[in-house]
């Protein structure tokens, strides 16, 4: 079923409920002063993340970004310091059905589990239990670090572990339907289970460079467990959950039965999945949440920063939020420091798209949960915070206003014809009123914008360079923060 279906057959359906954040802090300095902007007016400016100076920019409403990115049900949290804030949710839980999604809808909310649990493991190294810098082998019991020529020069820290730094493998986890056999942590470490997985290992000196790995955030479930000997789940319950006032979320496999009837079912293509997909590698994806309980901890790592937390003292949550290198933190992504300080992380898969982003100087922040899993859910996101950002005042988060070059129309077409990348897949360039578009495999073609003769870009902030030999063009480099690609011409 599409979006405009659901949009149709079903009137969003609109919730509000004021977030109770912890009280017992007050806020300080400037951030006492800030209160959250009115909901109506950033949910009706939605806006692309380059907007043309040569036109007024655009003003989408959620329900108008809902339906393009075919997401049922969508869940907003604004999160305002002295307490204030609010949230709103708009939709239903599962495209053609009647149950409205509600600010108390729970998600599964991926790779946000990564952050909460980094929160967990700081608070152990406060309390003396961990050590940021001391080799993860000293707390490891049932599984060890493999041994090679890299971590022989460097035993990877819990410090460059959180940060993405230790060189572990495994980019993103596994997940597992209902009736599939589910190997336990050390086989899936151990590269026994699943058969198409190699055991989790470091590949380069760890601290020299950064990859994204759930595979190193396994190896942190395993840590904490050994090194408290409690489950995970009631670890993380004790630790952050239940502390921040967070019940309506817990780390589970899956989806508990008790809670489907609450649950916003993943969607792909505006189409539910028959389940809810299951998780081993609970530090790496398996939080179940909502907004108004992220939105407690997004503002608890506020509190944190300014020294105003009971949970994690001012220095480990300046390390914290502080750039390792190559724009991560201790289990954020950040960037600005001082006043422009931002940290941000993002969830996808299985049917979700998700993000929370901290503003601390200003204890405000964000977060939206999206029950669908595809580009134009992630770029609902983004919309959603560029929004926040114009209306409340978030410098750096704002639409980039961008100036296009003047092209005659002989040479756009220059750039006309079908690109292929090294693994068969093809992006066709057409002409369209003046300009490009570009659509990748059969995916819904997108506008191009000349910033000069070769070099182009899209309102969402990807870029396609074009390359000319012997006055021909001949290949493209198609970029993102999904990474950077070149296709070569074909006829």
């Amino acid at each position: 079923m599409t979006g405009d279906t659901v949009r149709n057959s079903h009137a969003v359906a609109w919730a509000a409920a004021a977030l109770p954040f912890l009280a017992a802090i007050a806020c300080g300095g400037d951030a006492r002063e800030r209160s959250a902007p009115d909901s109506e007016a950033v949910l009706s400016r939605l806006s692309p993340g380059i907007v043309l100076a040569s036109e007024e920019p655009p003003a989408w409403t959620l329900a108008e970004r809902m339906t393009r990115a075919s997401a049922p049900a969508v869940t907003v949290s604004f999160v305002g310091a002295s307490g204030s804030g609010w949230t709103r949710a708009a939709g239903v839980l599962r495209a053609g059905g009647e149950t409205p999604a509600t600010p108390d809808t729970r998600f599964m909310v991926k790779s946000l589990a990564k952050p909460v649990t980094a929160f967990a493991a700081l608070r152990l190294v406060d309390q003396g239990i961990l050590e940021l810098d001391a080799p993860l082998d000293t707390y490891l019991e049932r599984w060890h670090v493999p041994d090679n020529e890299f971590t022989r020069a460097t035993p990877p820290t819990l410090r460059q572990l959180l940060a993405h730094r230790a060189g572990f493998t495994m980019w993103g986890v596994p997940s597992y339907a209902p009736d599939d056999p589910r190997p336990t942590l050390v086989q899936i470490l151990e590269g026994e289970l699943p058969e198409d997985f190699s055991p989790i290992t470091i590949d380069y000196e760890p601290g020299t460079d950064s990859r994204y790995s759930g595979g190193g955030y396994s190896v942190l479930h395993l840590l904490l467990e050994d090194v408290t000997g409690e489950a995970f789940p009631d670890l993380m319950r004790r630790l952050v959950l239940a502390p921040l006032g967070m019940g309506h979320s817990l780390f589970a496999p899956t989806v508990p039965d008790s809670l489907a009837d609450v649950t916003a079912a993943g969607h792909e293509d505006g189409e539910p999945l028959e389940h809810w997909e299951a998780l081993v590698q609970l530090s790496a994806g398996g939080l179940v949440s909502t907004a108004p309980d992220l939105g407690r901890f997004v503002a608890e790592v506020d509190r944190a920063w300014r020294g105003e937390s009971i949970l994690l003292p001012q220095g480990l949550a300046r390390e914290m939020l502080s750039d390792h290198g190559d724009g991560r933190g201790l289990g954020f992504e950040v960037s600005g420091t001082g006043d422009s300080l931002v940290f941000r992380h993002t969830g996808a898969g299985d049917g979700f798209r998700s993000l929370i982003l901290g503003l601390p100087s200003r204890g405000q922040g964000i977060v939206v949960l999206v029950n669908a899993d595809d580009a134009r859910a992630g770029e609902l996101r983004e919309e959603v915070v560029r929004a926040a950002a114009l209306v409340a005042g978030w410098p750096g988060l704002e639409p980039e206003v961008r100036s296009t070059a003047n092209l005659d129309t002989g040479w756009i077409r220059r750039m006309v014809g079908r690109y292929e990348y090294s693994d068969g897949s093809t992006t066709t360039v057409t002409p369209s009123d003046g300009g490009l578009l570009a659509a990748w495999g059969d995916a819904e073609p997108v506008s191009l914008y000349p910033s000069d003769s070769l070099r182009w870009f899209t309102r969402s902030s990807e870029s396609f360079t074009f390359e000319l030999r012997g006055g021909n063009v001949t290949a493209l480099v198609w970029s993102g923060d999904f990474g950077e690609f070149r296709a070569v011409r074909r006829p």
